[in-house]
């Protein structure tokens, strides 16, 4: 079982705090309750960062007090955007309002919120990116958010591609973090990615989250500490005095890691390698 392996860790190994890779840990209701259950048996003491979606924490909403004596300690749900005219068009099948009961059911029981937004549509404009600072500021705790991207061989790759809206052929790019099609208010690629680092730095430089360094929740404050005193620091010091961005010290790009293992590359990727 799940919880022996749980236990296991923690007794050995001192594990105490995970990241639950299901997409939609609770999308069967009868797994979360056997969670719980579990879980308050054993009296682990540990801790778990779990993936849903709005329209499940809305449906367990008697189950959240449970997840959360259980050890859960936030929920990531993909909120991707303010406007409904918006997640329709990117197929996504939830509504603002499912959004915003979802995260006022979450902080009314004690649960971090984390996001995962997108930004860069083709008809966004700045008022509209204000309005999604505004509409996710009131509950965000970990604002995962990120740049549309175009994934090769979708059928939004092929529609941009054919649309011309695709300016960076460079597949390091589409991680989400970098622009790598434009929107109809901003051409410039670069310019939208000083968008979206400006939009992270307003977030998490804002009173409420600089407070929440203090927060009596220990890890939304350790949270907090790392990414305000650490990770934004040190972007800060790179676009104002040029220092290098930290890497990690064994990071290596799977390309060159191919290459290092002597396996062959197509020619377009050769010239990519190091």
């Amino acid at each position: 079982m799940i919880a022996d392996e749980l236990e296991l860790l923690k007794e050995k190994y001192q594990r105490d705090i995970f990241y639950v890779g299901d997409n939609t840990f609770n999308v069967r209701r009868d797994q979360g309750i056997g969670f719980i259950e579990e879980m308050l048996k054993r009296k682990t003491n540990q801790h778990f960062w779990l993936q849903s979606r709005a329209d499940l924490v809305i449906r367990d909403e008697d189950l959240l007090d449970g997840f959360r004596e259980a050890g859960v300690y936030q929920f990531m749900m993909g909120l991707e955007y303010h406007s409904d005219s918006v997640l329709k068009d990117i197929k996504k099948h939830q509504t603002t309002e499912q959004a915003v009961k979802a995260m006022e059911l979450l902080k009314k029981h004690k649960l971090m919120v984390m996001a995962t937004l997108l930004i860069g549509h083709w008809n966004e404009t700045e008022q509209d990116r204000n309005e999604f600072f505004k509409f996710f500021g009131k509950y965000v705790d970990h604002f995962g958010l990120n740049l549309i991207t175009p994934l090769p061989g979708t059928s939004f790759f092929n529609e941009m591609k054919q649309l011309g809206r695709i300016k960076d052929w460079d597949y390091r790019n589409y991680d989400y973090l970098h622009a790598v099609m434009s929107a109809k208010e901003v051409d410039d690629l670069e310019q939208l990615n000083f968008i979206y680092r400006d939009i992270m730095r307003r977030y998490y430089w804002r009173p409420r989250e600089m407070l929440k360094m203090f927060s009596p929740n220990p890890i939304l404050r350790h949270h907090h500490r790392y990414y305000i005193t650490k990770v934004a620091f040190n972007i800060m010091m790179h676009e104002v005095f040029g220092t290098p961005i930290w890497v990690q010290p064994n990071y290596e790009e799977y390309k060159d890691y191919l290459v290092r293992r002597g396996e062959a590359l197509p020619k377009e990727l050769m010239a990519l390698a190091k």
